[in-house]
């Protein structure tokens, strides 16, 4: 009986009980769409690193060994899968495209670092000059299948056909700086291409220069070091500080950070209307539940009957909620999958997490049905059945003042938002958290620019060489003299390992000159490195708990030295670490040498490094300045998506209590229309109403969104760099500009459903809510 009286009565709750169950399907869906969302994308990285099978270990030469040394290593280490390759920097050219290009000779049947085919044809041993172009500069440069790519590789020229395009473990977010952690798409052309074909046409033949191996479970932390010791080693670089992975688990991470803030503000938003519906879904029962109790119901059975319509409405609200659960999962991890490049989103449809959101919002809908029972429970029968006491509103006299000038619509509007204090209170609470959600998101990418920018300004090289060779420091001045740069910097950079007391990390040793003119250091705390200092990046002073006057031990392939931190520096190159130049390069074994340079040189003079067979690499700050803002550029299409989702669900929000609302007062409106009020009168009334409290809420966002991007920014800082917050009212304008739209929109719909009310059957009418 009580299950029927329960279907009953949400059947005649109508339009109401629609809404209801948006809103517990909206609210808490969103939530847990938002988690599952980061657990697609976590699978679909750990799905494409374990298909492509990224190697645990890279070891990469400054000049080229017969294959068999590498070889022998490798079965030295105990290595359980190795493979070695001929890799080579050039410049790549198409048309009027020119760009760095890494070009790696590798086996076709590869099993470690395997090729993702995107489009036409992996490699071929029957095509020794047929290529295989990683997909993103293949696409900003607009090759096609077939088309011939110019290879200038030291000396050498190289043409090649494009078989096809694909991604690859290593290269998934290729960049020509690997120190910065920031993937600047486009920027450097990775061409894979069979390894004897590449020897050959470098005179190469049985020449390597790169091993890729994977390692036994529990391999000893020297091993790398081990198998390097004596080679020319050029970089060691385990998988976990590979550059590709490296970047997505910190990205990852960043997103992570996110997942609770937006997770909560959506539950919070969805907690305060479901509690406030069903205290009107109670209340309107009042009389009911007193005559049950005057007829000697125990109250735990009248409990009950009061929570059945709850539960009715949970069962498809949690139904919803998985729904949206899902939808916004593919919504969001599709959108962020797409943005870092991984070729499949892995949909998880994780059990526990849809689980957990249909209990969720069975459990919230349970909750907030329960406190308005249970306090109608404390009364007197012969008081529940009395209904509620018909309360007589006087508006405040500051309101009274306020509205008086204004005609009666607004008038009337007003005082309606002041003598429903709950309902107000709720719904700008509301719209104060999914606006404030969406300008937080906003305030952090425009904050994240400026701090990028903030940070290349003090920059004086406008090109970063990589050298083939080391050469001495005379000739390596002359080459960029000659090359037409105006200031040269020549440094000495290679790998190492930071250990202090409990804590070690890899590094990118760099040697500066005394008094550095180009590359300049954004100095945090403490001073230039003197001989026997070292200044950390932010992020490497963070990993290894150190400030300025404390002790680091660096260990490179040449052997260990204790040098004390002099400084700590802001920079986007969170992975190197700066000494005097004759330290550095006394640690490298590269004294009197360089091995890299900085350079102030016009656009001329860098394409003519570029093609200079001494030279490897060359990246300009332009570039790397432009990558890091197209990168937040495509990471603003996964902002976007929240924001439109966050004011999505406020605009439902802002819908419902507007409805119901509406479905409370139908007997008034009915009144109105029947003395003469028309559409207009109407719709300012509810306009009105729609605009007020989004203008506070709009008011409160600003605030708010200060307060949620704040955490953010502190916690992505230390996984990144920092970021300092800079509010200007473009980050809240838009925003709050939407959500006034959305509120005008959801008002019209308001005044066409009060236009179409059964004026004499909704005055008789006595609706309790």
């Amino acid at each position: 009986m009580l299950v029927r009286k329960a279907v009953r009565d949400v059947a005649a709750m109508g339009v109401r009980a629609l809404l209801l169950v948006l809103v517990i399907g909206a609210g808490i869906g969103t939530a847990g769409g938002i988690s599952l969302a980061l657990h697609d994308v976590r699978a679909s990285r750990d799905a494409f690193y374990r298909d492509q099978s990224l190697a645990d270990l890279d070891v990469r030469l400054s000049r080229t060994v017969p294959r068999a040394t590498l070889a022998a290593r490798a079965t030295a280490a105990s290595a359980t899968a190795a493979e070695t390759r001929l890799v080579v920097d050039g410049l790549a050219v198409h048309g009027g495209d020119r760009a760095p290009a890494e070009v790696v000779g590798m086996s076709p049947q590869a099993h470690l670092d395997r090729l993702a085919v995107t489009g036409g044809h992996g490699l071929s041993d029957t095509e020794p000059r047929g290529a295989v172009v990683e997909a993103e500069y293949a696409r900003r440069a607009g090759l096609r299948i077939g088309d011939t790519l110019d290879l200038t590789l030291g000396g050498h020229h190289l043409p090649v056909r494009v078989r096809g395009f694909a991604r690859s473990p290593e290269y998934l977010l290729a960049t020509a700086n690997p120190e910065f952690l920031i993937p600047q798409p486009g920027s450097l052309a990775v061409v894979f291409v069979p390894e004897h074909g590449l020897a050959t046409a470098l005179d190469a033949g049985g020449q390597v220069n790169d091993l890729v191996l994977n390692l036994p479970p529990r391999s000893s932390p020297s091993t790398a070091q081990t198998l390097s010791a004596g080679l020319p080693v050029a970089s060691v670089t385990p998988r976990e500080e590979q550059y590709s992975l490296r970047f997505t688990n910190a990205d990852l991470h960043s997103f992570a950070l996110f997942v609770p803030v937006v997770g909560s503000v959506f539950a919070a938003v969805g907690f305060l209307l479901i509690g406030l519906s069903l205290r009107r879904v109670v209340q309107a029962q009042r009389r009911e539940l007193g005559t049950m109790l005057a007829m000697g119901y125990r109250r735990p059975a009248v409990l009950a009957t009061a929570l059945l319509p709850a539960a009715a409405l949970a069962l498809p609200g949690a139904a919803l909620a998985v729904g949206v659960t899902i939808g916004v999962a593919r919504l969001v991890a599709h959108t962020y999958a797409s943005a870092v490049g991984f070729p499949v989103t892995v949909a998880t449809f994780s059990p526990a997490l849809l689980g957990q959101a249909a209990a969720v919002a069975i459990g919230a809908t349970l909750a907030a049905a329960v406190l308005p029972a249970w306090m109608l429970l404390r009364l007197q029968p012969a008081e529940a059945m009395r209904g509620e006491r018909i309360v007589r509103f006087a508006p405040p006299r500051l309101l009274r003042r306020a509205t008086g000038a204004t005609g009666p619509a607004v008038s009337y509007a007003s005082r309606s938002l002041a003598r429903r204090p709950v309902l107000s209170v709720a719904t700008v609470l509301s719209l104060a958290l999914a606006i404030g959600l969406g300008a937080s998101l906003n305030l952090l990418i425009d904050s994240t620019n400026r701090s990028v920018d903030e940070i290349f300004a003090g920059q004086r090289w406008t090109t970063a060489v990589g050298l083939t060779h080391p050469q001495t420091v005379a000739a390596a001045r002359a080459l960029a003299r000659q090359a037409g740069a105006t200031a040269v910097e020549p440094v000495a950079k290679g790998p190492g390992v930071l250990r202090s007391p409990n804590h070690s990390t890899d590094t990118v040793l760099v040697g500066l000159s005394a008094a550095p003119r180009l590359q300049r250091l954004h100095l945090t705390s403490g001073r230039l490195p003197a001989a026997g200092q070292i200044v950390l990046s932010e992020q490497t002073a963070s990993s290894l708990k150190l400030r300025t006057g404390r002790p680091v031990e660096v260990t490179t392939s040449t052997g260990t030295r204790t040098m004390t931190v002099s400084g700590i520096a802001r920079t986007l190159a969170g992975g190197q670490t700066y000494a005097p130049y004759a330290d550095a390069a006394a640690l490298l074994g590269l004294p009197g040498q360089a091995n890299a340079l900085y350079l102030k040189a016009p656009p001329a003079s860098t394409r003519t490094l570029g093609a200079h067979p001494g030279v490897g690499r060359v990246s300009t700050l332009a570039t790397a300045r432009a990558g890091m803002h197209d990168l937040v550029r495509e990471l603003t299409g996964l902002i976007n998506v929240l924001l439109a989702i966050s004011l999505g669900v406020g605009a439902l929000f802002l819908v419902s209590s507007l409805a119901l609302s509406l479905l409370d007062r139908q007997g008034e409106f009915a009144t109105l229309r029947a003395l003469g009020y028309g559409r207009a009168r109407i719709m300012t009334i509810l306009v009105t109403e729609a605009l007020v409290q989004t203008l506070i809420a709009g008011a409160l966002a600003v605030p708010a969104g200060i307060l949620l991007a704040w955490p953010l920014a502190d916690t992505i800082g230390q996984a990144w760099f920092h970021i300092g917050l800079h509010p200007v009212p473009s980050d809240f304008g838009v925003a709050i500009a939407l959500a006034m739209a959305l509120a005008v929109a959801a008002a019209m719909h308001s005044t066409r459903q009060v236009l179409r009310l059964n004026i004499a059957a909704a005055v008789r009418a006595r609706l309790i809510g």
